[in-house]
């Protein structure tokens, strides 16, 4: 079963708080747009504050800017991304908690986010766990089309296929950088896009 059939089991059945073990952020960000089809959000960071459509509140604490989620019924979701000590905080305990009991059942959902979860023991089985994998042959292989596009170059079905072989097991960013790096090298040798891909580059 992969990430996104995963996530969409979640939701299908309900779980209100979900939290997903991830560094790649803007690469969730896409797969959310995706799962949830735009619907209406907030975004929580301790950064930025609560980022809503046409709204934006700052500083407000995390477990404040559950609070005010839980009061916008047009709000399906709520989006934090999270650092490791936040799950340590009472407050915050205190409102996953409440909302828990609050949510379950009507389709809205807390979604939490970070590169690690410790669950404290007053919400275990009340947070679902679900780790974010690097990139699939397929994802891989459509941000390697996406890239090329987007430099106006084309390759071979099979020249394609050895990219994502090599790049397989990258995060996103990383394998957008190693693109970036092997155009730099083939502008260097002037190819025009018909050469072969391999590691030196």
């Amino acid at each position: 079963m992969n990430f996104i059939t995963e996530f969409s089991t979640l939701i299908k059945i309900g779980c209100p708080i979900i939290g997903i073990i991830t560094t790649e952020e803007q690469r969730f960000a896409n797969l959310l747009k995706k799962i949830f089809s735009e619907k209406d959000h907030f975004l929580w960071t301790s950064h930025l504050g609560l980022v809503g459509k046409e709204e934006n509140i700052y500083p407000i604490e995390a477990n404040e800017a559950i609070k005010k989620f839980s009061t916008r019924d047009e709000k399906v979701y709520i989006w934090l991304k999270i650092t490791e000590n936040l799950m340590e905080e009472k407050n915050f305990i205190r409102a996953l908690k409440d909302e828990y009991y609050h949510l379950k059942g009507r389709n809205r959902f807390i979604i939490l986010s970070s590169s690690n979860f410790a669950i404290p023991e007053e919400l275990i089985g009340e947070i679902q766990i679900l780790r974010l994998p690097p990139p699939d042959e397929n994802e891989i292989q459509n941000i390697i089309e996406s890239f090329f596009r987007s430099a106006n170059l084309s390759f071979s079905p099979m020249t394609t296929a050895h990219a994502v072989a090599i790049l397989k097991g990258l995060k996103q960013s990383e394998i957008e950088f190693s693109l970036k790096k092997a155009l730099l090298s083939l502008k260097e040798k002037g190819l025009k896009g018909n050469g072969s891909w391999n590691q030196s580059q």
